[in-house]
């Protein structure tokens, strides 16, 4: 699977976004908060899913209106596909159609074309970043090692939770050294109930006489307690006397009370209810009266500001030219303030413009004009060509010069090997003569002849060899002459070369020279030439800014004056207007206030009037109907010879006591039966009855104290047959014991099939990983000595111990590499992971800005490897450092 194109509808920042993906290596370049981690996002959420509510800050939700989610474009074995989806249920509703025909494909095609691959493994093997490093570095020896080594299984740092998961529910059974695991207590509990098995048979008589005791007080005790409830019963029913006492006494107090009120000579209630509806009327009364009384004087404050009217008549040209030019001023006014808003954003933009490109002498660059613009461009593209020329030709004169040195070794060769030979055979042949001769002088005939005949032929056959030699000399020389030959030709061409390297130095000196003329003309010298561009748009910018600010600062001051001109006509109506000038809105807005006001005050000053004489016939009329209820209640008061509603009001909550003493009354002799009023008249004074309760209160006592220490023999009876029990008889503790092996065997199961469980996974990772270790570790060790510049050659698993060996031949355990060695280990081990599965998992490695611990020559060098390994697997590299963009043609890099 391979991405070619990303359209976003909506996510987060993100929105009507398309970016073109390159189909090997693509680079998303942008500084923080541009964007890259949303764009990651995004590409995740479209091929496995929309992050649900639970995760609020992993759905990135548009903040405008756009829609949410969007398209990918999919190169899937040479067929191209466009996946859709939009926010729906269970991670978005998603749609897929073929691109060349348009024909719709099931959106299970999608789960085929992941699978086995989830977001949680996909995150574990196809995608990385700096956390994801730093994590990796934080592990310990141990659990790094044994990450690294189980990586060649897909999907084995689930298992490895597992395993851990599982080791602690294991510890939680049983530890060698434990106390408080289950197993450990368990085994504890045992051994003592073997000691206890032992002491059983001694402890069993005492155990049945001590139950025989326990019965006969038992029984001592439940006597007593029936004596104890007879005199409870007698004691609560005097208790029940007591506590009637008090009411008792109130209906004595009470009875004697009533008869001292004359019942003829209480108020009735219709004559109360009377009163009361008097006084209420007389309330409302007194309101209505309040109201009118207050509609009068507004009434009379509104008389007084039609007053206005009068001003008006006497200036009602000036007021008229004032009312005809508000419109138009209240335009300039606001199209002032429009203005205002956007000379404020101008001058906003313009200042953060002139902070970013402004040097430390306060100046700004300017934009080039268009034909210093072409000259510019001509002049550094020439400089590309030259300097890319020269290294061309530098590289080829390296070479030569080689050849060169390799030739004159030929030579030198040669020539030594010719006459080392030659000077040998001569060497041998005249001492071999010398021999033969010498030897054909002293020894006696037939030798004499035959040792001449060999020197003969000796001297004969150095001849021979002489001209062979010659003959082959002659061949040597001619070969030797070609190597010579071959070395002037290249001499020549090194001189050529020289000339043309001397040629280009003289271009590039003096392009350089004219594109410095250009930087000081254009105040460019606090940036590079590989911004000049770039920075183009912003500085043409910056001009058109300053020109806008300069025609809207106009146009504003224009307006303004227009507006302060027409202010100054008001001064006439001053006293009335109260205009504060220099807050020109406010001003306009009193204005047009004044203007609404003045047109219904003639018709309201006649409504005025009519409603004050509508509200003095009220006041009349309230005035009577105040008068009349007065008159109604002093006649109800002369009939009881009161003089005053206070004197009615006490007496008459005088006579509702009466009546609620008499209704308690009623109620208390309710609570009272006949029965118990006629055992309360038993008792003259609370004391006598006080005194019978004390006296089977003191009964009740000594028989409780006769209980207690019962009872207390009983609980010691109870604890020693419980301490009995406790240690049991032998058969309850045999049965107990047995109970115990249950559950001891049991546990021991338990904690067992844990450890074999957690051994099974180990096994199973390791097995998993070893189909693929061998070949990762072939593409690893390729990796990972590019990737640290050569100083480590090899990487080795040796019975699950992951070790590398450095270029001198020394071995290293992991724990023991440098935070960015270690980092490199884990890169390379990743890639070559990735590639070992490329071909049944095929699907983009997302890489973002995971290489910040690098050195510039290490990152130099990890991009490399990315180049490389970007054809056969498609990279999707997000970063925010321009450093290492160089290296990657412009249409595989995207700027955020």
């Amino acid at each position: 699977m391979k991405i070619t194109k990303v359209k976003i509808y909506g996510f987060g920042k993100w929105h009507d976004k398309t970016f073109d993906f390159n189909q090997t290596n693509q680079v998303i370049f942008g500084l923080n908060e541009a964007g890259k981690s949303t764009l990651t996002a995004f590409i995740l959420s479209m091929l496995f899913g929309f992050a649900n509510a639970k995760k609020k800050y992993q759905q990135y939700l548009p903040k405008d209106s756009s829609t949410y989610g969007g398209e990918l474009e999919l190169l899937i074995d040479d067929d191209a596909y466009r996946l859709t989806r939009t926010q729906g249920k269970s991670g978005g509703k998603v749609s897929i159609v073929k691109s060349d025909d348009g024909m719709k494909v099931s959106s299970n095609k999608l789960h085929e074309w992941l699978n086995p691959v989830d977001e949680n493994l996909y995150n574990q093997v196809f995608s990385f970043n700096q956390q994801a490093l730093n994590q990796v570095f934080n592990l310990t020896n141990e659990d790094l090692n044994e990450y690294l080594t189980t990586m060649g299984a897909v999907g084995s740092q689930e298992w490895l939770e597992l395993t851990k998961k599982i080791q602690k529910d294991a510890d939680h059974v049983y530890k060698p050294a434990g106390r408080v695991t289950e197993l450990n207590k368990e085994i504890a509990l045992y051994n003592d109930l073997v000691n206890n098995i032992n002491n059983a048979k001694q402890k069993f008589p005492e155990y049945v006489e001590t139950q025989k005791r326990l019965d006969q007080n038992k029984k001592q005790i439940k006597a007593l307690q029936t004596t104890q409830y007879n005199l409870t019963k007698d004691y609560q029913r005097y208790e029940q006397l007591k506590q009637n006492w008090s009411i008792y006494e109130q209906s004595i107090e009470l009875t004697d009370k009533l008869k001292q009120t004359d019942e003829d000579a209480m108020i009735s209630v219709d004559n109360y209810q009377q009163i009361q509806n008097l006084l209420e009327k007389q309330k409302i009364n007194n309101e209505r009266l309040k109201s009118i009384n207050q509609s009068v004087i507004d009434e009379k404050e509104n008389l007084a500001a039609l007053n206005l009217i009068n001003f008006y008549e006497n200036n009602k040209v000036d007021f008229d030219i004032l009312f005809d030019q508000l419109a138009d001023n209240q335009q300039y006014l606001d199209k002032v303030i429009l203005e205002q808003s956007s000379l404020n954003q101008l001058l906003t933009e313009q200042e953060r413009l002139m902070m970013q490109y402004q040097n430390i002498n306060g100046k700004v660059p300017i934009a080039f004009n268009p034909d210093d613009f072409k000259n510019i461009v001509a002049l550094i593209k020439s400089e590309e060509n030259n300097k890319r020329l020269l290294q061309e030709i530098e590289q080829k004169q390296l070479a030569k010069k080689q050849d060169i040195l390799d030739l004159n070794q030929s030579i030198d060769q040669k020539n030594q090997v010719q006459k080392s030979k030659w000077s040998t055979q001569q060497s041998i042949l005249v001492g071999v003569s010398v021999i033969l001769f010498v030897l054909s002088m002293i020894l006696p005939m037939p030798f004499k002849i035959v040792g001449l005949i060999l020197d003969i032929m000796i001297v004969v056959y150095t001849i021979i060899v002489f001209k062979q030699s010659n003959s082959k000399d002659k061949s040597s020389s001619d070969a030797l002459m070609q190597i010579q030959n071959k070395r002037q030709m290249i001499t020549a061409e090194i001189d050529e070369n020289q000339l043309k390297i001397g040629k280009l130095d003289e271009q590039l000196r003096q392009t350089d020279t004219e594109l410095t003329d250009y930087q000081i003309q254009y105040v460019l010298d606090d940036f590079p030439k590989n911004q000049w561009f770039s920075i183009q748009n912003d500085l043409s910018r910056i001009q058109s800014i300053t020109d806008q600010i300069s025609q809207k600062s106009a146009e504003i001051k224009t307006l303004t004056d227009k507006i302060k001109n027409y202010l100054n006509q008001t001064d006439f109506a001053d006293s009335f207007l109260a205009l504060n000038k220099s807050d020109m809105a406010d001003s306009l807005a009193r204005i047009r206030g004044f203007n609404d006001k003045l047109q219904p005050l003639i018709a309201e000053s006649q409504s005025i009037k009519n409603k004050m004489g509508y509200l003095n016939e009220q006041q009349k009329h309230e005035d009577n109907v105040t008068a009349d209820i007065s008159n109604q209640i002093n006649e109800i008061l002369t009939q009881y010879h009161l003089t005053s509603i206070e004197q009615f009001e006490k007496n008459y909550d005088l006579q509702k006591q009466f009546v609620q003493d008499k209704s308690k009354l009623n109620t208390i002799n309710e609570q009272l039966p006949v029965e118990v009023r006629k055992n309360l008249a038993r008792f003259e004074t609370k004391e006598s009855l006080d005194e019978q309760l004390d006296e089977l209160t003191e009964q009740l006592k000594q028989l409780q104290n006769s209980i207690m220490n019962i009872n207390q023999e009983i609980i010691d009876q109870q604890t020693l047959l419980r301490t009995l029990k406790a240690e049991g008889n032998y058969t309850e503790l045999r049965q107990e014991l047995a109970e115990k092996v249950t559950i001891l065997s049991e546990l021991a199961d338990k904690w067992l099939t844990q450890k074999l469980t957690i051994n099974w996974i180990n096994e199973a990772l390791k097995d998993s990983s070893g189909v693929r270790m061998p070949q990762m570790l072939q593409l690893a060790n390729h990796y990972f000595e590019l990737l640290t510049l050569g100083h480590f050659t090899q990487i080795n698993n040796i019975s699950g111990l992951l070790t590398v060996v450095s270029s001198d031949m020394v071995s290293f355990e992991v724990g023991e590499l440098s935070q960015g060695t270690a980092e490199q280990l884990y890169i390379a081990l990743r890639f070559a992971l990735i590639m070992t599965i490329n071909k049944s998992i095929e699907l983009p490695l997302i890489i973002d800005d995971g290489f910040v611990n690098f050195d510039k020559n290490r990152k130099n060098a990890v991009l490399k490897l990315i180049r490389e390994i970007s054809k056969k697997v498609q990279i999707i590299y997000l970063t925010a450092d321009d450093s290492g963009l160089t290296g990657f043609d412009n249409d595989k890099i995207i700027k955020l």
